[in-house]
């Protein structure tokens, strides 16, 4: 009992019991083992089990025809010496509960999944992390019991072990997330050593050059150079991976670079400049900022916000620091270099104001443009109006309004700021003066200080044209600011109690001015008040003419001026004095909404006019009229011309034509012979506006004569002109005509002649 119970003789045994039983038999027993991914791999890990259906291909050799055989496991054989005793477990989820048969004799190839394998009962017992497992073959017939070989000799040279190992390594914490060259950060998580050491790091794909296992559970890592980043996996002994989308780390070993500051002058307390440069976002290979520094320290840095991959605001915290760089860090320890265009100055320290002085030393409330007041010299006693190095000039405010608003410049030392009131901008009472540094520091004189220079406006001109006597309201701002207006200017000539005119100031916003006898032709009004500030506006305009155009002739022609509809004719001046031009002085519009080109004392229905300078183009329109025609131009001058024009579209008209005994409107006339004509508007009622006849299309004269008895009748008398007939045509001056189709009318001047009577004698009661 003590020899069988004593664990060496009992595997003694084994072995010699199976020395025995293959020396004592003829039995050609045979088993190959390969892991189906991988046939010449010994390490049965998570591709392996994953590739295809994972699992192992057994190659087996039975000596009976469908031998029946169950698939066992030994795992860790500790002497590599493998035997049936040494069997840990029967793998049931193969086969029949356990049990599959060859499906004849010889050589037979089998293979078992995962799946199967996973299945097993106590698979998670047996098949852990670590595990070498040997397969063994226990046949039921006369083939002789045996672990399967595996291939190269076996995992450890043991001739039939595998390595399982289906277990990731992990990272669960990494001690440093962004590093560069010289770090040595170290890895924390498992699988680092167990079953062997990891063999890999990598970071975003990028081998790790340098790795020290310090345990199972710790990796120390070795930083070079390079900027690469992503998730860390450790690949371990049998080449499992950590699973991606873990932690992830970055090496970085490119400073953020920093181009400029803006401002780069001096900050106070939260008062913010912008950093421009690149590499302030974090990526894949770049590390995020890690901090600001101002002359290589962190005084003067409240806190710092990254706005994107270009540009860091920078809000200034307690404390002085003289004019220095601006420097960023990365979290993987990397320093931008100096950039001049990228300094600061933080300042919290208050400016002072002493005095405020004129140009002769003596204290000043008030200043102007005008010369020995538009200087102001304001004193510091701490000399602190600029800081040494610091770009830019402490900002000047009166009233709360900056220097250039007020029209205002300056020149600056630390100690001193001088003032020079220009003769432009805004004027400002009482308005007390403050002083802001560069970096914000402010202070407000106790004396208020008053700038007049305030202009005059001019917004409208009342009425634009006008004549002697005539009144117009100038119309603005700023009349009696400080007092009254003292000039109005008419294009550069002042007005004044003589021929120019006079003005009367009414309120802050409107003066009245009379015209008198000089004349001004579109001139701007410009109005000084009483600092002697005159308005700037344009195109404040104003005529005075008291000049009436001149007409000179109608249409080339004499009277009467008689136009039908659509008739062009011409109102002409011809000298040359401009003030007498239809388009000099104040002009004479051509739109009949002006009315200013009249007959008769109205604008005609229809008529359209164009205004030149030397003449007036009209066009006749449907009204008619009769009458002199008046000219005026904006300024209410006129011009008259008798004329009349006249302006016809009605055309005589004819109703009866005698004699005609027989009343059948066949009227003859024979020589020395008269008809009458009776009808209407025979002529306009104006001398010379007879209408004139013809037969058909020969004018009546040449036949004989026309008498115009009055405006209803016609006398013609035949004075032996021919022999003709037709109706008669009558055309008046305007030009518009009407045939009396109703009549025929034939002039004779021919006797008739007897050449024979047949029969020569008759006698009384015979006819010839």
């Amino acid at each position: 009992m003590l020899l069988l119970n004593n664990k060496y003789y009992q595997k003694f045994l084994k072995i010699f019991i199976i020395i025995v039983a293959v020396s004592c038999s003829y039995l050609k027993a045979d088993c190959t083992c390969v892991i189906t991914a991988s046939t010449s791999s010994l390490y049965y890990n998570i591709a392996n089990s994953t590739s295809g259906n994972g699992g192992f291909t057994f190659t087996l050799d039975a000596d009976d025809n469908a031998e029946v055989f169950a698939l066992k496991f030994i795992i860790d054989d500790s002497n590599n010496t493998p035997a049936s005793g040494d069997v840990d477990g029967t793998l049931t989820s193969f086969g029949t509960s356990g049990l599959a048969a060859m499906s004849g004799s010889g050589s037979e190839a089998i293979t078992v999944t995962q799946t199967t394998l996973a299945s097993y009962a106590d698979y998670a017992t047996h098949f852990t992390e670590g595990a070498r497992v040997t397969w063994w073959i226990d046949w039921q017939g006369s083939t002789t019991d045996e672990a399967c070989t595996a291939p190269s000799s076996g995992y450890g040279g043991s001739g039939q072990d595998f390595l399982w190992d289906l277990t990731r390594p992990t990272v669960t914490a990494r001690s440093a997330q962004y590093v560069n060259n010289g770090d040595t950060p170290t890895l924390t998580g498992a699988g680092y050593s167990s079953p062997g050491n990891a063999t890999k790091v990598t970071i975003g794909g990028t081998e790790i050059s340098s790795i020290a296992i310090n345990s199972n559970t710790q990796i120390t890592l070795t930083i070079s150079t390079g900027d690469f980043g992503g998730d860390v996996i450790v690949t371990d002994f049998v080449g499992n991976t950590t699973a991606t989308g873990g932690l992830e780390m970055v090496v970085d070993n490119t400073a953020p670079t920093v181009t400029s500051a803006t401002p780069k002058t001096s900050l106070k307390l939260l008062g913010q400049t912008i950093i421009a440069g690149s590499g302030f976002l974090e990526t894949s290979s770049v590390s995020p900022i890690d901090k600001v520094e101002i002359n290589d320290g962190s005084t003067g840095v409240g806190s710092f916000q990254v706005n994107s991959d270009v540009k860091i605001t920078l809000t200034a915290g307690s404390g002085n620091v003289a004019y220095s760089h601006i420097n960023v860090f990365d979290e993987a320890g990397n320093k931008s270099s100096d950039q001049d265009n990228a300094k600061i100055a933080i300042d919290n320290t208050q400016v002072t104001i002493t005095s405020i002085k004129n140009a002769a030393g003596d204290d000043i409330t008030v200043g102007g443009p005008e010369s020995g007041f538009n200087k102001a010299l304001i004193a510091s006693g701490d000399s602190n109006f600029n800081l040494t190095n610091v770009t830019g000039d402490p900002v000047v405010t009166i009233g709360g309004q900056t220097l250039t608003v007020l029209g205002v410049t300056a020149t600056y030392a630390d100690a001193l700021i001088t003032l020079t009131i220009g003769s432009t901008g805004d004027d400002v009472a009482n308005g007390a003066v403050k002083i802001v540094d560069v970096a914000g520091n402010e202070t407000t004189f106790g004396n208020s200080f008053t700038i007049d220079r305030v202009k005059p406006t001019v917004t409208s001109i009342g009425t634009r044209y006008v004549k002697e006597s005539v009144t117009s309201e100038i119309i603005g701002t700023g009349f009696t600011t400080n007092g009254n207006a003292t000039k109005v200017t008419f294009g550069g000539e002042d007005i004044d109690a003589s021929a120019e005119g006079s003005f009367a100031i009414n309120s802050d916003t409107k003066i009245t001015y009379t015209a008198k006898t000089t004349e001004f032709t579109d001139v701007n009004v410009t109005v000084t008040d009483v600092a002697g500030n005159a308005s700037t506006e344009t195109a404040k305009l104003i005529t005075v003419d008291n000049t009436a155009q001149t007409i000179s002739s109608i249409d080339d022609g004499s009277a009467p001026y008689i136009f039908k509809n659509g008739t062009q004719f011409q109102i002409k001046y011809s000298g040359s004095t401009a003030a007498k031009y239809f388009t000099g002085g104040s002009k004479t519009s051509s739109s009949s909404a002006d009315a200013q080109i009249l007959i008769n004392n109205t604008w005609p229905t229809g008529m359209t006019a164009s205004v030149a300078q030397s003449a007036i183009t009209l066009t006749a329109g449907t009204g008619e009229v009769n009458g002199a025609v008046k000219v005026l131009d904006n300024s209410a001058n006129a011009v008259t011309a008798t004329g009349p024009v006249i302006i016809d579209n009605t055309a005589a008209t004819v109703a009866d034509i005698t004699p005609d005994s027989d009343n059948d409107n066949l009227i003859h006339i024979k020589t020395g012979g008269t008809i009458t004509v009776a009808g209407n508007f025979f002529n306009n009622g104006v001398a010379s506006s007879d209408v004139t006849l013809k037969l058909n299309s020969t004018a009546w004269t040449g036949y004989g004569t026309v008498t115009v008895d009055n405006i209803n009748q016609i006398t013609l008398a035949n004075a032996e002109g021919g022999t003709a007939s037709g109706n008669l045509v009558l055309t008046d001056i305007a030009g518009n005509e009407f045939t009396a189709t109703t009549w025929t009318i034939y002039v004779d001047n021919t006797l008739p002649t007897v050449t024979k009577v047949e029969p020569g004698a008759i006698i009384s009661g015979e006819e010839a």
